[in-house]
C-alpha cells in the first residue's frame, strides 16, 4: 500500500510540474503581457490562468480548484491525526 501511494504521489507530482511549466509558458505568451496587468486579474492568472484567458470571471474552474485544495488539505490533516506515528518502515 506505501509503495503504491507513494508511485501515485510522484506521478501526480511530475504531472503538475509539468501542468504548471507550460501555464507559465502560456501566460508569457498572454496579450497583453501579465506583468502589465492590474493586480487583482494578475492574480487569477497565478492561480486560474484558464478563466481569465477565456474573459470571463472566476466561476465554476476556479470554485471547484478551491474546493478540491480544501478537501486535499483536510484529508491529509484528517490521515495525518488518524494514521500510525511511527517514521518509516
Amino acid at each position: 500500500m506505501t509503495s503504491t501511494l507513494r508511485t501515485t504521489h510522484l506521478v501526480v507530482g511530475a504531472i503538475t510540474v509539468v501542468a504548471f511549466l507550460i501555464a507559465g509558458q502560456l501566460m508569457s505568451l498572454h496579450e497583453p503581457p501579465v506583468a502589465a496587468m492590474e493586480w487583482g486579474d494578475r492574480l487569477l492568472f497565478f492561480a486560474f490562468f484558464a478563466e481569465p484567458m477565456a474573459g470571463r470571471p472566476p466561476g465554476l474552474v476556479s470554485s471547484l480548484g478551491l474546493f478540491a485544495l480544501f478537501g486535499g488539505v483536510l484529508l491529509y490533516t484528517i490521515v495525518n491525526l488518524m494514521g500510525p506515528k511511527g517514521g518509516p518502515a
